[in-house]
């Protein structure tokens, strides 16, 4: 996963939105790579063992990018003041902690600030949709979060200092409407998974050697959880299967 998404970065296909059912890994997923890519950490211990290590541009990326990492179930979660400013919230706790590392940003447009800096900023988005589900009969949040994300995303603006998007959700991007605007952004769902098509949840192979290594049933993990096939590839729920080693129960 992480070997193709490095090919996205700063190319016309950067804004990506990965979107999987409840339980898939899409947190896990989405802090894995704000592990591997952000200055923040040292994060070779947890990658030098791994498959990923040997191939081609990995030490290229390797904690070697500034990453936003916006976790939108926990903004909606801890927001109590009117729906329509949530956003101008988030940017500014976002960029109140961009500045403690940029001290000589000016600008409190969070767009323009990161355009300050003259680096550039991999944005990862989690739980991107929660908005919808939380607003569901506000239009006018609705609209102000699409405008939002554009702004991230799209246009002159956000070219330079923006090298790639990852957003996650249940939810895909609706085609119609105002929703439309987002169409900078590659859907890898369900039902077009595309090359993400073995890291939706965990494959047949990786469950038989989760069952070996922990002794448990492997025949009856698939009877139980064989639940999804994306292009040939037959995928199980990351959830189900963990919980069922460590509770030795299906």
């Amino acid at each position: 996963m992480i070997y193709h998404i490095n090919k996205l970065i700063n190319i016309e296909q950067k804004c990506i939105c990965v979107t999987r059912p409840r339980r898939f890994g899409k947190t896990m997923a989405a802090k894995m790579l704000s592990a591997y890519y952000s200055k923040g950490c040292d994060s070779s211990q947890l990658f030098n063992d791994l498959k990923i290590s040997k191939m081609e541009g990995f030490n290229d990326h390797l904690n070697n990018h500034n990453v936003i990492f916006i976790d939108m179930q926990a903004f909606t979660s801890t927001y109590n003041g009117n729906p329509i400013d949530i956003f101008s919230y988030i940017q500014k706790s976002v960029l109140d902690e961009i500045k403690l590392y940029f001290q000589d940003i000016k600008n409190d447009s969070l767009l323009f600030a990161l355009g300050e800096t003259n680096q550039s900023f991999i944005i990862i988005i989690d739980e991107w949709d929660v908005i919808y589900k939380k607003y569901s009969k506000n239009r006018e949040v609705q609209e102000k979060y699409i405008d939002f994300l554009v702004s991230l995303s799209k246009g002159i603006i956000a070219q330079n200092p923006i090298e790639l998007v990852y957003m996650t959700g249940i939810l895909p991007i609706k085609k119609n409407d105002f929703n439309s605007s987002l169409n900078n952004f590659t859907e890898y769902s369900m039902l077009n998974p595309m090359f993400m098509s073995p890291y939706t949840g965990f494959t047949e192979n990786e469950v038989r050697d989760i069952c070996d290594k922990n002794d448990f049933d492997f025949n009856e993990m698939k009877i139980w959880y064989d639940g999804y096939i994306l292009n040939e590839i037959h995928i199980y729920n990351p959830k189900s299967v963990v919980d069922a080693i460590i509770f030795r129960k299906i």
